[in-house]
């Protein structure tokens, strides 16, 4: 899960519009369900703490969007970076960047919190996360504020290019969103 929260709130935004015509009924807990097993065996420690230190880099982009924050968030993205969402639809770097960027000047962020399921070593060079996002704040919609909760967990590959590790792509496995108290589950 890599600003993948930040790429969310565009559908934040068309879900907060849409929440006049959604089912106000009983909701469920916005807790993701999906899990993926580790792959491959448990990276090396000083492997673990470079690139979970990303995901640290990640939080401070989506808390404080300085143009410094974003960029060292940004940095660890590979050139060949393709986001893959719930859909299956692929955004490479460049058009996932400007995306976030885009979101970001509409959404205030006051909490960000990563939780690692698994960081596992396919092979000397590749790594693969589980990870869990977990970001609340507000929404300036065009129809208005809205109270942010969204939970996303991803499972990213790192591989090991020119001596640093870089983010060659994040998947999603599960979104959960709530919008003014309105959980939206995104699927799987």
């Amino acid at each position: 899960m890599y600003l993948k929260t930040a790429a969310l709130l565009a559908c934040a935004t068309f879900a907060a519009g849409a929440l006049a015509l959604a089912d106000t009924g009983p909701t469920a807990s916005p807790v993701p369900t999906a899990s993926a097993a580790p792959i491959g065996s448990p990276a090396p420690a000083a492997i673990q703490r470079l690139i979970t230190a990303n995901y640290d880099l990640q939080c401070a982009a989506i808390l404080d969007p300085t143009d410094k924050n974003l960029d060292a968030a940004f940095a660890s993205m590979a050139p060949e970076f393709v986001n893959v969402d719930s859909t299956g639809a692929q955004q490479k770097r460049a058009d996932f960047i400007a995306s976030v960027k885009e979101n970001l000047k509409a959404f205030h962020g006051t909490n960000c919190n990563n939780t690692f399921a698994s960081v596992s070593a396919l092979d000397a060079n590749t790594v693969v996360t589980v990870v869990t996002e977990t970001v609340t704040g507000d929404l300036q919609a065009p129809d208005g504020k809205h109270d942010l909760d969204a939970t996303t967990t991803t499972q990213d590959t790192w591989k090991l290019e020119s001596g640093k590790w870089a983010l060659t792509q994040s998947k999603d496995l599960h979104i959960v969103m709530k919008v003014d108290g309105v959980v939206r589950d995104i699927g799987q």
